[in-house]
């Protein structure tokens, strides 16, 4: 099954105005400020913020202020694979400048500079939507000893159109018994602590309070992240068909 979700450009309007102004750390000394932006998105490719900003610069020891009279980023989803986990990354990246001081010529430097310190220092929002959606819940006493409710994600695939930035998960869900998971019990470390993890939560120990209230708050975090990157959760019309 699926896990659809939307936001509107207008909704990422209002995230990015309530996000902003920002400060951007570039090198050892400079700053990059920008103001509220204005939101839209281009299909296929992301979301997209014009706005006025100015760089802070040392030259020569002194700090210099350029101003930006116009500065246009452009926000790209992607999913990834991190240290074996599936994230959706929100990188930004300069798509435009316009000096009010610099040729072109120095406007296309100015911007490839930029580019390279976001990558460098890796200026992103990642989501690790798997941490956030994958839940194990005991189920009442009247089911058989010990059945465990399992939530996982599988996947997830992401469409941007002029309107909106669609995001859907492939998640399953599935019950087990004590018995069948002690019958499937590995022997590696890592699949041993989630064996013992649904053991605990089977038996209603203080730990499966513990593990379920910090579950329920990176759940919340997660989901509050990914709108509030802003980068957007849209319609995805004819995903599922793509992917058969």
């Amino acid at each position: 099954m699926w896990l659809d979700a939307v936001v509107t450009t207008a909704d990422l309007q209002r995230v990015a105005a309530q996000l902003t102004p920002a400060t951007i750390p570039l090198g050892a000394r400079g700053h990059l400020f920008f103001d509220a932006p204005e939101v839209s998105l281009v299909a296929d490719r992301g979301l997209r913020l014009r706005c006025h900003a100015k760089l802070l610069w040392p030259i020569l020891g002194i700090d210099v202020a350029i101003t930006i009279r116009s500065m246009t980023l452009l926000v790209v989803p992607s999913t990834e694979l991190r240290d074996g986990n599936r994230v959706i990354v929100f990188a930004p990246e300069v798509d435009a400048l316009d000096l009010a001081l610099l040729p072109d010529v120095g406007d296309a430097e100015l911007r490839a500079f930029i580019n390279r310190e976001l990558q460098e220092k890796r200026i992103e929002l990642p989501w690790n939507y798997k941490e956030t959606l994958d839940q194990q819940f005991a189920l009442p006493d009247w089911f058989p000893a010990g059945a465990i409710f399992e939530i996982r994600s599988n996947g997830a695939a992401i469409k941007v159109t002029n309107d909106s930035i669609g995001l859907a998960i492939d998640v399953s869900a599935s019950v087990a018994t004590e018995q069948e998971r002690v019958l499937a019990q590995p022997t590696d470390g890592e699949p041993r602590q989630r064996d013992n993890r649904t053991r605990a939560l089977a038996k209603g120990s203080p730990r499966s309070s513990t593990l379920a209230t910090s579950q329920r708050r990176r759940r919340r975090l997660g989901l509050a992240f990914a709108v509030a990157s802003g980068f957007g959760i849209g319609c995805l019309v004819g995903l599922k068909r793509a992917r058969r």
